[in-house]
């Protein structure tokens, strides 16, 4: 049953649509025909390598600063590699991704004041410290990415959460606190976004208030998933709360 709704979702998928101009849902569309070539369908590997051409193009096409979504598809092509989907080495290929970040998260942090986007630019950080070459210790890279993701920490710091931003900054943080960078303000402001998202309960037991933004259930597993990963048991508790 899994595989005909994969089966109808892959074909779907492959007609033409005017809702894939967006260059991160081409890059959405790849990761998924990548996968489903390699576990269902090898046909389908045209499709991927289709969908990455065209990011390819349009990135070539416009100044990369001006793409929205630099940072998914930066994110995506670091999954690619990593996964053996592509090859190539993302130091290289993204050189150019790693410059224009740094200057936004650096130099231009008043570009930048809206914390959804200030995640995505964090999990681009995240997917790049991943490959092998940049966890060690003697790799410039991995320093830069590090401190990186201590200024990214910052800026969350210095920017007011929406209801909307919750799930992400929580889905985020524990991964930075795992990693020791910047812990003290990362668990400071992880349990600042797990009591205001226990307050959205409060203000709106009915969840009428946040409908496009507020899931019982998605608060449950985001919590639940983070008590794993830094290990922390009152955090299960405060899930099932949800």
């Amino acid at each position: 049953m899994i595989e005909q709704i994969l089966q109808m979702k892959a074909e779907k998928m492959k007609l033409p649509s005017t809702n894939l101009e967006l260059l991160q849902d081409q890059m959405g569309n790849a990761i998924f025909f990548y996968n489903y070539a390699r576990h269902i369908d090898q046909q389908y590997e045209a499709s991927a390598d289709k969908c990455l051409d065209k990011v390819i193009e349009g990135i070539e096409k416009v100044n990369g600063t001006c793409i929205d979504g630099l940072a998914d598809i930066g994110t995506g092509i670091e999954y690619l590699v990593q996964h053996s989907f592509i090859g190539g080495d993302t130091n290289e290929i993204l050189g150019d991704f790693d410059k224009i970040f740094c200057s936004v998260v650096s130099s231009q942090t008043n570009l930048i004041d809206i914390p959804n986007e200030i995640i995505g630019y964090g999990k681009y950080y995240l997917a790049r410290l991943k490959n092998p070459k940049n966890n060690k210790a003697t790799n410039p890279n991995t320093k830069l990415i590090k401190s990186q993701l201590s200024n990214i920490i910052d800026l969350l710091l210095a920017n007011y959460v929406t209801f909307e931003s919750i799930c992400p900054v929580i889905d985020f943080l524990p991964d930075i606190i795992n990693l020791d960078i910047n812990k003290e303000k990362a668990i400071i402001f992880f349990n600042y976004a797990v009591d205001l998202l226990e307050t959205m309960v409060y203000e709106d037991i009915f969840w009428n208030k946040y409908p496009l933004v507020f899931n019982p259930l998605i608060s449950f597993l985001l919590i639940s998933r983070s008590s794993q990963k830094i290990n922390n048991k009152n955090l299960t508790n405060r899930a099932l709360f949800f």
